[in-house]
C-alpha cells in the first residue's frame, strides 16, 4: 500500500506542475481589473456607500442568516 501511495502523488505532482504554470498567467492578468473596478465605485457613491457597497452575495448571506435565526427562535 505504501508503494502505491508513494506512486500516485508523484504522478499528481507532475500533472499539477504542468497545469498551474500555464493557468497562472491568466488569473494574474485578471486580478488588476477587478481591483481597479472595486476602487472606482466607492468614490462615485460616497454619500450612500453603506447601502450600495453591499454586494448581492452579502445581501443573500444576511437574508439567509436572518431566516435561520428566526427559525431557531
Amino acid at each position: 500500500m505504501t508503494a502505491e501511495h508513494g506512486f500516485v502523488p508523484r504522478k499528481a505532482s507532475a500533472i499539477a506542475r504542468c497545469s498551474p504554470i500555464t493557468h497562472h498567467p491568466s488569473p494574474i492578468t485578471h486580478h488588476p481589473s477587478p481591483i481597479t473596478n472595486h476602487q472606482s465605485p466607492p468614490t462615485h457613491h460616497s454619500p450612500s456607500v453603506k447601502s450600495e457597497a453591499l454586494p448581492p452575495a452579502a445581501v443573500v448571506l444576511m437574508v439567509t442568516v436572518f431566516s435561520v435565526t428566526k427559525r431557531v427562535r
